[in-house]
């Protein structure tokens, strides 16, 4: 199994599971050292590698299963970068592993044209117009066609999943909203309220992503990627705060993340319901975050 951008969230977590009972190949650009002895400890190879780079080398020749995790992500890369990494490198893979038995291909919620109300479902239209660095749902909303394309040319089962919020003690969007909670900080709200979200937990994005490649097919299933639970960020962010014990405030921000509601009823009918529900999630990443939070009496060095 290869598994992208292994160094990332989704991919490291998703790579440390696989590992135990799999032969993984964990790819990523690994600019964290740690990460990456975490990943040889549980078992998996790791390789070096940008998908930037055209030259495909340093991979394996074949593969039974790709998660193509990786991506370029918002504010880091200019557009040309944007489309070489979310888009062709995507094109690049499947074309390479066409004799795979299933290409899982990580897209994003950010896909999604603009709605005033109700959740997204997958035949929803698709626009740039809600996110705040078009050039990444551009990117991603070809990398998806492309992927479409190349399944039905060559034959190569696929799945494509939406990603919305993922979350857990290692990362996420969520996650680092609670770790404002947890350094006293206000969390910058943008003016339309509430924002709605989907947040899935690690154990579930793990568990759901390895079942997505069971569905793989010609042409590619596209389903949301998402907790079935919805919740607003105001609403996690408190539970977060009273666990802390903290107070939670906001600050208002004119531009920024849009709600994401979604609708997780094709994604439940293909691969099950996520069972982590948010306030414990919430409590797990709070557990964490306390064991980095200064001790009461005690006065850093």
């Amino acid at each position: 199994m290869l598994v992208t951008g292994a160094s990332g969230l989704f991919g490291s977590a998703l790579a440390l599971a696989l590992a135990a009972d799999n032969e993984v190949i964990a790819a990523a650009r690994f600019g964290d050292a740690d990460t990456r002895r975490r990943l040889e400890d549980a078992g998996a190879t790791t390789v070096a590698f940008d998908l930037a780079n055209p030259n495909q080398s340093a991979l394996p020749k074949s593969v039974d299963i790709v998660f193509h995790c990786g991506a370029a992500v918002p504010g880091k890369n200019t557009q040309a970068e944007m489309f070489e990494i979310n888009t062709q490198a995507s094109g690049r893979l499947i074309s390479r592993y066409r004799e795979c038995r299933a290409f899982v291909h990580c897209s994003t919620a950010g896909v999604y044209a603009r709605k005033t109300e109700g959740s997204y479902t997958e035949t929803d239209l698709v626009g740039v117009d809600r996110h705040p660095s078009p050039d990444y749902p551009l990117s991603k909303i070809a990398g998806e066609q492309l992927v479409r394309f190349l399944s039905i040319e060559f034959g190569v089962p696929a799945v494509i999943l939406r990603i919305f919020a993922l979350y857990g003690p290692g990362g996420g969007f969520p996650t680092q909203l609670m770790q404002k909670v947890a350094a006293g900080e206000s969390v910058p709200l943008p003016p339309l309220r509430p924002i709605l979200q989907n947040p899935m937990f690690e154990t579930d994005f793990v568990e759901k992503a390895i079942a997505a490649s069971s569905i793989a097919s010609v042409p590619p299933i596209t389903i949301n990627f998402a907790g079935v639970e919805q919740v607003s960020v105001e609403e996690y962010t408190q539970l977060a705060g009273e666990l802390l014990g903290r107070p939670t405030t906001y600050v208002d921000v004119p531009v920024g993340y849009s709600p994401s509601p979604a609708d997780t009823t094709a994604m439940v009918a293909a691969i099950g319901p996520t069972r982590v529900t948010t306030s414990e999630g919430v409590r797990r990443v709070v557990e964490t975050l306390q064991q980095s939070l200064p001790q009461e009496g005690h006065t850093p060095t």
